[in-house]
C-alpha cells in the first residue's frame, strides 16, 4: 500500500519513514491500500511547548481504520498511532475469521 505523510517537516518525514519500515512487514499482511498519517501542531500558551496531534488512517479493502494520539513527543505519538492501527486491523481479521467459520 502507499504511505502518505501530511504536515510533517522534511527531517521528521525521513525519521518517520524509518519508523514505519518496522511496521511494514506487520502491516503488509493486512493488505492495506493506503496509510495516511497527518500531523497538527497545537501551541500551548505563551511558551514554546506544543502538542503534536497525530491522526492515522488505514484503508483496507472493505474497512477504514482510524487512530489518534496527542503527545508532546512526536515520534512516540506516531509509534502509538501505528500500534493502535495494527491492533484494530488484527481485531478485524479475527472477526472476519470467526464469521467465515459460521458461514460453513
Amino acid at each position: 500500500g502507499k504511505i502518505l505523510l501530511q504536515g510533517f517537516e522534511q527531517e521528521e518525514t525521513e525519521r518517520i519513514k524509518k519508523l514505519l519500515d518496522k511496521y511494514d512487514k506487520k502491516l503488509g499482511r493486512f493488505n492495506y491500500q493506503e496509510l495516511r498519517l497527518t500531523l497538527q501542531r497545537h501551541q500551548k500558551g505563551e511558551g514554546k511547548s506544543h502538542l503534536n496531534e497525530i491522526k492515522g488512517l488505514m484503508k483496507l479493502e472493505k474497512n477504514l481504520l482510524h487512530a489518534e494520539v496527542t503527545s508532546h513527543e512526536l515520534f512516540s505519538a506516531v509509534d502509538d498511532v501505528m500500534k493502535k492501527l495494527e491492533k484494530e486491523a488484527e481485531h478485524l481479521i479475527k472477526l472476519e475469521m470467526r464469521n467465515k467459520g459460521r458461514e460453513r
